[in-house]
C-alpha cells in the first residue's frame, strides 16, 4: 500500500510500507564475523579480539613508523627511541597513522564512487 504526501519542510515524507520493512529486517540481520577476511575472530570470543586487534595493531604501526622513518632503520637510535618513549605514545602515533590512512581510502572510495556513479 502506497501512501503518497507532498514534500513539506515541517513534516516527515512518508514511505511505502514495503521500504519500511526492507529497513527494519535490514537492521535486524544478523552480522556474521567468520567472513572477514583480514581478522580472525574465533566464535564466542569476538570482543576479545577486537580489544586485542585495537590495541595490538596500532602499536605494531608504531613501531615500524618509529624504526623505518624516526630512527632511519638504525638498531642504536631504535632502541634509544624505544626505551625513551612511552609505550602510549607508541600506540598513539600508529593510531594515528591508521586512522589518517582510513580517512584517506574513504575520501579515495567517495570520490571514485562520485564520479563514476558506481558503488565498488
Amino acid at each position: 500500500m502506497n501512501r503518497v504526501s507532498t514534500v513539506n519542510y515541517g513534516t516527515p515524507i512518508n514511505r511505502t510500507d514495503t521500504q519500511e520493512t526492507a529497513e527494519v529486517s535490514y537492521m535486524k540481520k544478523e552480522v556474521d564475523l567468520e567472513i572477514m577476511p583480514l581478522l580472525f575472530f574465533p566464535p564466542g570470543k569476538e570482543m576479545l579480539f577486537l580489544g586485542l586487534y585495537f590495541a595490538v595493531i596500532p602499536y605494531i604501526v608504531g613501531l615500524f613508523i618509529l624504526f623505518f622513518y624516526i630512527s632511519g632503520r638504525q638498531l642504536s637510535i631504535f632502541k634509544a627511541i624505544t626505551t625513551e618513549a612511552s609505550p602510549l605514545l607508541v600506540w598513539m602515533v600508529g593510531y594515528e597513522l591508521l586512522a589518517a590512512m582510513l580517512l584517506a581510502y574513504i575520501a579515495l572510495k567517495a570520490t571514485v564512487t562520485a564520479l563514476t556513479g558506481k558503488r565498488h
